[in-house]
């Protein structure tokens, strides 16, 4: 979720990155919000960008209403100082590839293995996940080099 809050609704002390977890009796389930510097551009002035990424199943699957009710249980009276709301579902960015793409499994442990090998010359896939960045930085030279 992409929020536009304004400065006042947030809580004194707050951290730029804070992870939290509702319930301790699922720690699979968790969210992470992130909040733009001060006086970054990321946000008009007097106002601020806050995200939020909702990690497992029970959550994910939760109404919005419920999903905001955990974020206001961190930032409280949130929802008077919202500005504008967008949510973002990763389900929407998938893409499905053609059927005569055939891709080799691809193995997380070995960063050498990049890009993920297929059936087609120039297609170059990436993983999609926040534990690839060095795929995705490797990737990127990799590319760069070939131009």
């Amino acid at each position: 979720m992409f929020i536009g809050i304004r400065e006042e609704v947030i809580p004194v002390g707050m951290e730029c990155a804070v992870i939290s977890l509702p319930d301790y009796g699922q720690p699979e389930e968790m969210i992470s919000l992130t909040l733009s510097r001060n006086g970054s551009n990321s946000a008009p002035v007097g106002m601020r960008a806050l995200t939020a990424v909702i990690f497992g199943q029970t959550l994910s699957n939760a109404s919005v209403e419920t999903r905001i009710e955990r974020i206001r249980s961190i930032i409280p009276f949130l929802s008077d100082f919202t500005v504008i709301t967008d949510e973002h579902d990763h389900q929407e960015r998938e893409y499905v590839l053609p059927k005569e793409v055939f891709v080799s499994s691809y193995n997380p442990g070995n960063k050498v293995e990049l890009p993920v090998p297929n059936s087609i010359s120039n297609l170059y896939l990436l993983p999609d996940s926040s534990q690839a960045l060095y795929q995705k930085l490797q990737a990127a030279e990799y590319i760069a080099n070939k131009l």
